[in-house]
C-alpha cells in the first residue's frame, strides 16, 4: 500500500507483538503503522512499550469494523491516529505524510463524538476549556482537524512559533501533554462543535 509513495521507505514488517516492539526498539521508525488484525491487546501493549520507552515513534493504528470501539483506549496507551480501514485504507500514505509533519487523523468525525455529550457530563476538562479565547479554540479544532502547525499559522496568519507558544499554553491549561489527547479532549468538551467565529 505504500508501493507508489515515493517519500515513506518501509524499513520492515512484524506480524507479531513482539517483534513489532523490538522492530520499533531497533529501527526508530518515524511511524509504525500497526493493525488491529493482531488483537485489541496486542495493538495496546505495543502501544504502551512504545510510550513507556520514550520513542519518539509515531503509532498510527488501523481498525477493523469490530475493533472500532478500541479507539479512546488505543489513543490513551500512546496511538497518534486511530483509521477505520473501511473507507481510510487508500488513503494511507497521505495519512503517514500528515502524521509525520505533526497533524492527526482519526477514523470519522460521528464516531469520535458520538458519546460526547454524555461524556461532558461530569468532565473536569469540560470547565478549562471554557477559559479558552477565541484563537486558542480556532487552534484546537485546527489541530483535531489535523493540520500541521505550519498550516494553523497560516490560517491565522501568524508565525508557526507563535502557534507553538499558543499550543503550550493550551495544553498547560487544559493538563493536556500531547495533540491527539487535546482532540479528543475538546471533542469530550464541546469544542469541535462550535461554530467558527473571527477575532480573538
Amino acid at each position: 500500500m505504500f508501493a507508489t509513495a515515493g517519500f515513506i521507505e518501509v524499513s520492515g514488517i512484524s506480524r507479531t507483538e513482539t517483534e513489532a516492539i523490538r522492530r520499533v526498539q531497533n529501527d526508530h521508525p518515524d511511524i509504525a503503522v500497526v493493525d488491529t488484525e493482531i488483537g485489541v491487546e496486542a495493538c495496546a501493549a505495543i502501544l504502551r512499550a512504545i510510550k513507556l520507552s520514550g520513542s519518539r515513534t509515531k503509532v498510527v493504528v488501523l481498525s477493523s469494523v469490530e475493533a472500532l470501539d478500541s479507539m479512546d483506549a488505543m489513543i490513551e496507551a500512546g496511538a497518534s491516529s486511530f483509521l477505520d480501514k473501511r473507507s481510510m485504507l487508500e488513503d494511507i500514505a497521505s495519512i503517514v505524510r500528515i502524521v509525520s509533519a505533526g497533524g492527526v487523523v482519526f477514523a470519522s468525525k460521528p464516531q469520535l463524538s458520538r458519546t460526547a455529550a454524555t461524556r461532558r457530563l461530569g468532565n473536569p476538562q469540560f470547565e478549562r476549556f471554557q477559559t479558552l479565547n477565541i484563537r486558542d479554540r480556532r487552534i484546537v479544532r485546527a489541530i483535531a482537524n489535523g493540520l500541521t502547525n505550519a498550516q494553523i499559522g497560516h490560517l491565522l496568519h501568524i508565525s508557526e512559533a507563535t502557534v507553538k507558544a499558543h499550543l503550550a499554553q493550551i495544553m498547560r491549561s487544559v493538563g493536556i501533554d500531547n495533540r491527539v489527547q487535546l482532540a479528543v479532549a475538546a471533542d469530550n468538551a464541546g469544542v469541535l462543535e462550535e461554530e467558527e467565529t473571527e477575532g480573538s
